[in-house]
């Protein structure tokens, strides 16, 4: 099991092209937030990794509130023996930049 770290510009593009990727976001503020993304706080991560388990065999995108918190859940996951994570060291914020209308979703959170 490996833990690999991929730019947020190359993430967006492999989402792009592969949407069956799931993202976990294990921010502990998911504002803007990442649409139909997998939301798991990082301190919660290691107690529900279950809730996980069909991804353990195919890659799965790890964002946190930055590259620390990403890289802490992206080792986790593959020392509980998850085969292809990988996180963005720039964190959501970073997988946002550049995406039209972030500004607007950061400024104005979501209501259910």
């Amino acid at each position: 099991a490996s833990c690999r770290e991929m730019r947020a510009s190359v993430a967006r593009e492999m989402l792009r092209d592969a949407r069956e990727v799931p993202v976990l976001d294990v921010r502990n503020s998911r504002v803007p937030a990442l649409r139909g993304a997998l939301e798991i706080p990082i301190d919660e991560l290691e107690s529900r990794l279950a809730e996980l388990d069909r991804h353990r065999e195919t890659p799965i995108l790890v964002v946190g509130d930055d590259g620390v918190s990403a890289r802490r859940a992206c080792e986790l996951l593959a020392g509980a023996g998850f085969r292809y994570v990988i996180f963005v060291p720039e964190g959501a914020r970073g997988l946002f930049a550049g995406v039209r209308g972030a500004d607007r979703l950061e400024r104005e959170p979501e209501t259910p």
